[in-house]
């Protein structure tokens, strides 16, 4: 019997995991549903690309400095290069699914640590290109 009650105990501790897990993601994507969408700097980034500029209208929270007498955001241009698709299709501010496209980066490395574990390479030889993937984008 005491077999039986540690694999319920270990269920419940898997469940309640799960759902801690499941409120931190819901965690961020609540708080940017309360925001302004404007103050996002990756997508002011994209839409002053998309408006041939280098510069952005409206400065997001603290994410930028002046430049000329103009606010430039202070990230690098990667992830606002990757939004530009999304940002031309629906337009800023209207998209506010920053959340989810960090969501899919991190199943998109999860995805590259399963391919480096089924091709049998070692832990210590799959962080760098894994680390490489990940640090690319802020």
């Amino acid at each position: 019997m005491q077999r039986g009650s540690e694999d319920n105990r270990n269920r419940a501790l898997a469940v309640l995991a799960g759902l801690c897990a499941l409120a931190l993601l819901g965690l961020p994507t609540g708080r940017g549903a309360w925001r302004d969408p404007v103050l996002n700097a990756r997508g002011a980034l994209a839409d002053a690309f998309l408006h041939g500029r280098l510069w952005i209208e409206r400065c997001p929270e603290i994410d930028c400095a002046l430049f000329q007498g103009r606010p430039s955001v202070i990230f690098p241009p990667l992830p606002a290069l990757v939004a530009l698709p999304v940002i031309a299709v629906f337009g800023f501010p209207g998209f506010e699914g920053f959340v989810l496209l960090a969501i899919l980066a991190g199943v998109s490395l999860w995805a590259w640590h399963r391919i480096f574990r089924a091709l049998d390479a070692e832990d210590a030889d799959a962080l760098w290109p894994i680390a490489t993937i990940a640090f690319a984008r802020p």
